[in-house]
């Protein structure tokens, strides 16, 4: 656990490591002679005006950091603005050029110059179209592993503590999405019947589980008609299907366990299929299968 006096300084360490990797790095050796060429910006009034704007959306990105997971994406657009800054460092790359050529005979400044902004180009294109890969396997490897598991025939139901719909949609599964107290609830189903509620507090709406609502709510979280809470978890993936019932979870096993011990409830019914990790560990997904229905006497 991060100390909260610590964790601005952890969580600007992040930040600098996404913006180095977003922008080229090139750009950053031209930076350091922009620095050298800082005179420029006194003199020029739309160069002066620019690193306000710069700043400022460090700032602002830095702030954006707290509220919400971060990705590299987010900070390309700072790739342009770099590159507008990076200018006045190459009179001062080529000032240092034409005095590295005195020493050598055979480098000539024109041979010289053409030869590190070749580099320079050859660096930035390499990394433009190197393919940054598939960042987010989870979205076919989960998939995967609940066709493999669903029983034949029948379409699976996915329940997950992420917003993100897709590994529902490649899995070709009905979702639902299980609140950890992140979500804004302000409708809720009953006898079919959708109909607005007084938005739950967050500590309140733990355990529930909610589907995106249509026409009136769409896009909206709306409570299914069922009991909520994680006391009746079990039974809730009973009633939805059973073993076609998958749980997923963006945690580790222990992690999702905290929130049955904490309310000296059982650990759900429900079989650990396997857990999946991402990026260095960072990224862990858990994923269940509910047991087969019982059957009702």
């Amino acid at each position: 656990m991060i100390s909260p006096i610590y964790r601005p300084f952890f969580e600007l360490t992040k930040l600098v490591r996404a913006f180095a990797d977003a922008i080229f790095y090139t750009n950053i050796v031209l930076l350091v002679f922009s620095y050298m060429n800082r005179k420029l910006f006194k003199k020029e009034a739309p160069l002066r005006l620019f690193m306000v704007v710069f700043v400022f959306n460090i700032i602002l990105q830095f702030i954006v950091f707290f509220s919400a997971p971060y990705e590299k994406r987010y900070l390309c657009f700072f790739t342009f603005m770099v590159v507008i800054l990076s200018v006045p460092g190459v009179p001062k790359l080529a000032e240092l050029i034409q005095k590295l050529s005195k020493y050598i005979p055979w480098l000539t400044p024109k041979i010289s110059f053409t030869a590190v902004m070749l580099i320079i180009i050859g660096i930035s294109a390499g990394k433009a179209l190197t393919p940054s890969g598939n960042p987010k396997r989870w979205f076919k490897d989960i998939p995967v592993e609940i066709k493999k598991h669903c029983p034949p025939g029948q379409m699976p139901v996915l329940i997950t503590d992420s917003s993100d719909e897709r590994s529902a949609y490649y899995a070709k599964a009905d979702y639902i999405k299980l609140s950890l107290g992140d979500e804004n609830i302000r409708y809720k189903k009953v006898n079919g019947v959708i109909s607005e509620i007084f938005p739950l507090a967050n500590r309140y709406s733990i355990g529930f589980l909610v589907k995106r609502g249509v026409n009136d709510s769409y896009g909206a979280w709306v409570l299914m008609d069922i009991p909520h809470g994680f006391e009746y978890f079990s039974d809730n993936i009973q009633n939805l299907g059973g073993d076609k019932v998958f749980v997923l979870v963006t945690m580790s096993h222990k992690d999702f366990s905290v929130y049955f011990e904490e309310k000296s409830i059982p650990f759900p019914s429900i079989k650990f299929i396997k857990e999946f990790k991402y990026k260095h560990g960072k990224m862990i997904f858990t994923l269940y299968q509910g047991i087969p229905p019982v059957a009702k006497k």
